[in-house]
């Protein structure tokens, strides 16, 4: 998720609109065939240093490591970063049952601003990503497909 605090978006517009066309840019970058063995290498040296980097670039594909079966919402950040106040309100909610985020739901949301991200999406080449499925169409069996090319 991708939200700015109260003011910012006024007080720092051009920051805030490079910052967010540098996500939305960086998923897409992760996202490409010939990036993602570079982009499971950096996952696994800032964030996932315990899991080996063969379980981070599977997930890329869908699949869980030494296993066949295939994930239902394979390792995507591309549409992390695309405005879906339901899909924000909906990780927010796992977030907060986490222990990830104990504040107010309402105010955690009013920075979900549609408008700035297609602003900043305008300013890259290329099609913006795609919107994010729900955590329940991920977890539908109808979800369950071969991973994009």
């Amino acid at each position: 998720m991708l939200a700015w605090g109260e003011g910012l978006v006024e007080t720092c517009a051009e920051e805030v609109l490079a910052a967010t066309a540098a996500v939305i840019e960086a998923g897409q970058w992760s996202e490409a065939a010939g990036n993602r063995r570079e982009a499971a290498r950096l996952l696994q040296d800032r964030v996932f240093a315990e899991l080996p980097r063969s379980t981070i670039a599977a997930a890329f594909d869908g699949r869980v490591a030494g296993r066949t079966v295939r994930l239902a919402a394979p390792l995507r950040f591309a549409a992390a970063s695309r405005p879906c106040r339901g899909e924000a309100a909906a990780w927010l909610a796992a977030m907060q049952r986490w222990g990830h985020f104990a504040g107010n739901d309402g105010d955690a949301l009013d920075g979900w601003r549609v408008d700035l991200w297609a602003r900043a999406a305008a300013r890259l080449a290329g099609p913006p990503p795609p919107a994010p499925r729900t955590p329940s169409q991920l977890l539908a069996p109808s979800s369950r497909r071969e991973p994009d090319p």
